[in-house]
């Protein structure tokens, strides 16, 4: 079988039709494809009823580096209580759900990084609670959560320093080597300083202020740091790998 072009949607979502005329998948809404880890498009349930099958038509990278280690087809289970049935299937597979009152589409943490985390076997250290923070961050981000995702950020970076032989983030930040060459050191490290201060200092406006008798909420653009949490969560992995 000819390997599928997951930087092409288009491949990607002719895939899935003929994944639904095997009966594999349904013709759900709830079925979507986003661009992701690397570029490359993934299929998904966003309720998370789908189990997922191994793809053996797609071209890996054991390393994760210039393609992705992994990736998966959907399989609907065929008594899914959340099925509802598409006009449009292949329309409702590319729609991205705007913020007209419905859920984002995509994600806060990639999900190929909570992959990468949830595989790794480490004897020192049990991550299934970042793995867990990282998934429930997801959850808020796609019901539009922001205070709750500015409390999960701010936990992340409270929970991890061990990881990185410190006793607190700030430590982390200002120790830890970030990149073999010192352009890629210094780049690395200005973002985990503007991830520690701005994460912290928004989550303590937001953790800490007690009511009053006007209140303003924060904006989702506010409690975004995606990019800056990715870097973060890409170092651990290397961490831990070695």
């Amino acid at each position: 079988m000819k390997d599928i072009d997951i930087y092409s949607k288009g491949d990607v979502v002719r895939y899935l039709q003929d994944l639904q005329k095997e009966g594999q998948i349904k013709d759900c809404i709830h079925l979507k494809v986003n661009q992701e880890y690397l570029g490359a498009f993934y299929p998904e349930c966003e309720e998370d009823w789908a189990s997922r099958m191994f793809a053996t038509n797609v071209a890996l990278d054991s390393t994760g580096y210039g393609r992705p280690s992994s990736y998966h087809w959907p399989k609907c289970p065929e008594d899914c209580p959340r099925y509802k049935k598409a006009d449009d299937f292949v329309g409702s597979i590319i729609t991205t759900n705007n913020s007209k009152g419905k859920s984002l589409s995509s994600n806060y943490v990639d999900k190929k990084r909570i992959e990468d985390l949830r595989n790794l076997k480490n004897p020192k250290y049990d991550i299934v609670k970042l793995v867990k923070l990282c998934e429930e961050l997801n959850k808020c981000y796609k019901n539009k959560c922001e205070l709750a995702i500015a409390a999960l950020v701010r936990t992340i970076l409270f929970h991890i320093p061990p990881i990185f032989e410190k006793e607190n983030f700030t430590e982390v930040v200002n120790n830890h080597s970030w990149g073999k060459g010192k352009r890629e050191g210094e780049s690395k490290k200005k973002l985990m300083i503007s991830l520690n201060e701005s994460a912290r200092n928004i989550a303590n406006i937001h953790l800490h202020q007690i009511i009053r008798k006007k209140e303003s909420l924060p904006a989702m653009t506010q409690v975004d740091f995606i990019n800056k949490l990715d870097v973060l969560l890409e170092e651990i992995v290397r961490i831990l790998k070695a």
